[in-house]
C-alpha cells in the first residue's frame, strides 16, 4: 500500500485541465492531533477560503441544553406542541434554553401543475378520457418500477446493470411520473414560496403572530435563544420561480449533475427529487439578496439563529456555473455574511454539509454537524453514529465545533448517546416528544438552571484506536477523551455489532450476538495529560449498561500511565475523570487534594471552574447546584461560601470529601 490515488472532478464539463495543482495537502508527524491541528491552520493560510475553529467564536448556545422539534414532530410542527415539550422539560428541572424550529414552519408548495381550463374546447371531454387512461397507465408502470427498484435496485452496486437500468428509465418516460410520487410522498420536491412562516404554523400560534410567539417564549418559559432551519437553497428544492416574493431575485431553476465520484457513492442521486425536478435558485449575483431576505424576516422576529440545511446539494450544481467549488462556496460566503449581518458571525448550525466545497468554504460559522441524523427508528443505525461522529471530528474538529445532533433521552440507546455528548465537547440538544423525557438521564447532563458541563474541546478518538475498527473487529472498545478546565475526562463504548454497509448503502447488524471488550483507562490517554508534569492523578469512574443502570462507581489513585481496566458487554459504556492531585505544604505537613466535580453528573470535572492552592487551603470556583467531590489526604478543617460554612461528609475510609452546593455558580474555600 504504498500507492494514493487522487480523483479530481471539477462539477462542469466546461472546466477542464491536463494539470491540477495543489489537490493534496501532505504533512507529517509523530503526534497525531497536534499534526492536524497545524496542517488546518497551514491549509487555512494558503487556500484563504475557511478559517479554523479557534479562530472563530463559538455560540453561547452551545452551554445550554436545547430542544430541537424534529423528531418530536416532524413537518407537523406547530405552535401548542412547542409549548407542551419546554414546559414538560421545565417541570422535571432540565429546562431548555436552546429552541431548535426545524423543517416545518415554512411557506412552501410543490410546483403548479399546468391546466388550461379556460380554454373551452369540444376535444376537452376526450382530452379527460384519455389523461385518465395515460395517468392510469403510468401509474401502473411505476408501480412495477418501485417494485423492480425495491426488490433489484436499491442496495444493488452502483456499476451493476439494475442500476443503469434504473437511470436510464428515471431519465426518460418514468421521470415525471417518479418526481410526482416524490411530490406526494415526500417534503423534498417542495419549493419555498416566500420568507414567511407558513399559514398552518402561525395559525398553531397563540396571536397568530411568529415575533409575539418567540417573545412569550423568551419572557414566559425561560427561553434564550431560538434557531430556525431552513435549507441552503431556502427549502429543499429552493425557491419557487413564479412566486411573487422572488421575483426581484430573478429565480431559475438550476439541474443538479451529480459528479461521477459521488455516483459511485450514492447511485441515488441520479434519480432524487432534486436532481429530478432541479432546485430553484435565485440568479448567482442576488444570492445574498436572497438571505438578507429570509434573516431579516426571521430577525424581525427576534429569532436568533439558524440551522442550515442540505449544504451538500450545491455541490451538483456546478455545471454552467465554473464548478462546484465555485457555486458552493459562493452561496455559503453569502450565507455566512448574511448570517453575520443579522444574527452574529456564529450563530449558524451547518447541517448535510461534509463534502470539502463545503467545508473549506466556513470562514465565520463555527458549528458543523459531524454526522448522519439521528435515527431513532433504525437500530443498528445508534452505534455507527457515535464512532462516525468521533472519528470525523478529527478533521471536522479543526475547522469548527462538532456537532453530534439531537437525540431522545427515552431512546433504548439514550445512555450511550447522552455520555457520547458529554466527553464531546458539543452542543446538548434532545428531541423528546413532550412529556417523554427521562429526567434521570437529563440531571446528569443538565444543572438546574439549564446550562450543561460542556467539555472544552471537540472530543476525539485516543491515540490506541485511532487505526482499529471498533465497530467490526470484535475486540476494541472506542475511547474518547477531552479536556475541562481543570481536569479531563475519558469515555469508552463497546460499539461493536453494527455498520454501514457501503455495498447496501444502509445501517447493518452483522453480528446479533456482541462479545464483551476489555478496556484499559489511563490518564495519559488524554493528549493534554501528557504535557503536564503530574504525578499522580484521582480517577472517577462510572460505568453504566445498556439500559442506563449504573453498575459500578469507584475511585483510585493512579499514575500517568497506570491503567484501570474492565470488561464492556455490548452498548455498556463508561466515564472517568482525572483530576490532578496537588499539593499543600504547611508546617512541615504536605496535605495532597484533587479536585473532582460534581459527581453524579456524567462530566463531572466540567463543573470545576478553577482551583487555587494556597499554604493551608484551596480556593475552588465552582458550578452547581449538586454534590461536590474531592480527595483529600487528610480532614479538612472547615469548608466555606463567602462567610457560610458548609456542611460536608468526611470519609476516612476512601480520603474523600462531599459538599452539597446549592449555589449556581461561586467559590468555596477548603481549609485545613
Amino acid at each position: 500500500h504504498d500507492e494514493m490515488f487522487a480523483r479530481v472532478e471539477s462539477g462542469d464539463s466546461r472546466v477542464q485541465g491536463s494539470e491540477v495543482k495543489d489537490v493534496i495537502f501532505v504533512s507529517c508527524g509523530d503526534d497525531p492531533f497536534q499534526l492536524i491541528q497545524d496542517s488546518f491552520r497551514k491549509l487555512s493560510q494558503m487556500m484563504g477560503t475557511f478559517r479554523v475553529r479557534e479562530d472563530k467564536h463559538v455560540p453561547e448556545s452551545v452551554e445550554t441544553l436545547g430542544w430541537c422539534t424534529w423528531n418530536a414532530f416532524y413537518s407537523e410542527v406547530e405552535g401548542k406542541g412547542i409549548l407542551q415539550g419546554l414546559a414538560s422539560l421545565a417541570a422535571g428541572g432540565t429546562p431548555a434554553r436552546v429552541l431548535i424550529i426545524d423543517d416545518g414552519w415554512q411557506d412552501t408548495r410543490n410546483d403548479e401543475i399546468a391546466e388550461d381550463d379556460k380554454k373551452k374546447s369540444p376535444w376537452k371531454f376526450v382530452k379527460e378520457i384519455a389523461k385518465k387512461f395515460l395517468s392510469g397507465a403510468t401509474e401502473l408502470l411505476l408501480c412495477v418500477g418501485l417494485k423492480y427498484y425495491d426488490l433489484f435496485v436499491k442496495r444493488a452496486h452502483h456499476d451493476s446493470w439494475h442500476v443503469k437500468i434504473w437511470r436510464s428509465l428515471t431519465a426518460s418516460f418514468l421521470s415525471h411520473a417518479l418526481l410526482l410520487h416524490f411530490r406526494r410522498t415526500t417534503d423534498y420536491g417542495r419549493r419555498l414560496v416566500s420568507p414567511r412562516a407558513n399559514e398552518r404554523f402561525l395559525r398553531s400560534l397563540p396571536g397568530g403572530d411568529l415575533g409575539s410567539f418567540v417573545k412569550h417564549l423568551k419572557s414566559q418559559l425561560g427561553v434564550q435563544q431560538v434557531f430556525c432551519w431552513h435549507a441552503l437553497a431556502g427549502y429543499w428544492s429552493g425557491l419557487l420561480p413564479s412566486s411573487p416574493s422572488f421575483q426581484s431575485l430573478s429565480p431559475s431553476i438550476r439541474r443538479p449533475s451529480p459528479m461521477d465520484g459521488i455516483l459511485e457513492v450514492e447511485p441515488s442521486l441520479s434519480w432524487d427529487p432534486l436532481t429530478l425536478g432541479g432546485i430553484g435558485l435565485p440568479r448567482k449575483d442576488h444570492a445574498l439578496n436572497f438571505y438578507d431576505q429570509l434573516h431579516s424576516y426571521l430577525r424581525d422576529n427576534f429569532v436568533d439563529g439558524l440551522k442550515v440545511d442540505a449544504q451538500a446539494a450545491f455541490t451538483m450544481l456546478g455545471e454552467g456555473s465554473g464548478g462546484s467549488v465555485k457555486v458552493t462556496q459562493d452561496h455559503i460566503h453569502a450565507m455566512e455574511e448574511s448570517v453575520s449581518r443579522h444574527f452574529g458571525p456564529s450563530n449558524c448550525i451547518n447541517c448535510m454539509c461534509h463534502p470539502t466545497e463545503c467545508l473549506y468554504s466556513y470562514k465565520t460559522t463555527c458549528m458543523i454537524r459531524a454526522s448522519d441524523d439521528f435515527w431513532p427508528d433504525d437500530p443498528a443505525s445508534h452505534t455507527t453514529h457515535l464512532v462516525n461522529v468521533a472519528y470525523n471530528s478529527l478533521f471536522l474538529g479543526e475547522i469548527g465545533l462538532p456537532d453530534w445532533d439531537m437525540f431522545q433521552t427515552d431512546h433504548p440507546t439514550s445512555y450511550i448517546h447522552a455520555i457520547a455528548r458529554a466527553v464531546g465537547g458539543c452542543a446538548i440538544y434532545v428531541s423528546d416528544k413532550p412529556e417523554k423525557h427521562n429526567f434521570e438521564l437529563l440531571s446528569r447532563l443538565v444543572l438546574a438552571d439549564g446550562s450543561i458541563l460542556r467539555a472544552r474541546q471537540p472530543g476525539r478518538p485516543t491515540r490506541d484506536c485511532l487505526f482499529l475498527n471498533v465497530m467490526q473487529d470484535d475486540r476494541t472498545a472506542l475511547k474518547v477523551w477531552n479536556v475541562n478546565h481543570c481536569n479531563s475526562v475519558l469515555a469508552a463504548f463497546n460499539l461493536q455489532g453494527a455498520n454501514w454497509c457501503k455495498k447496501s448503502r444502509r445501517h447493518v447488524v452483522h453480528r446479533e450476538e456482541v462479545s464483551s471488550v476489555s478496556v484499559r483507562l489511563r490518564a495519559r490517554d488524554v493528549e493534554d495529560n501528557a504535557k503536564l508534569n503530574v504525578s499522580q492523578w484521582f480517577a472517577w469512574k462510572t460505568k453504566w449498561s445498556k439500559g442506563g443502570k449504573l453498575m459500578e462507581a469507584s475511585q483510585q489513585l493512579v499514575s500517568l500511565n497506570e491503567e484501570i481496566e474492565m470488561e464492556l458487554e455490548e452498548k455498556e459504556c463508561a466515564i472517568c475523570t482525572f483530576s490532578q492531585v496537588h499539593e499543600l505544604t504547611h508546617n512541615d505537613r504536605t496535605i495532597s487534594i484533587a479536585v473532582l466535580g460534581l459527581y453524579e453528573m456524567f462530566n463531572a470535572g466540567g463543573a470545576v471552574l478553577a482551583l487555587q492552592p494556597e499554604e493551608r487551603c484551596v480556593k475552588i470556583a465552582m458550578r452547581g447546584p449538586g454534590s461536590l467531590l474531592f480527595y483529600s489526604s487528610e480532614k479538612p478543617q472547615q469548608v466555606k461560601h463567602g462567610e457560610e460554612s458548609l456542611d460536608f461528609e468526611w470519609s476516612d475510609q476512601t480520603r474523600t470529601v462531599k459538599v452539597p452546593l446549592k449555589f449556581t455558580r461561586g467559590e468555596i474555600r477548603v481549609t485545613y
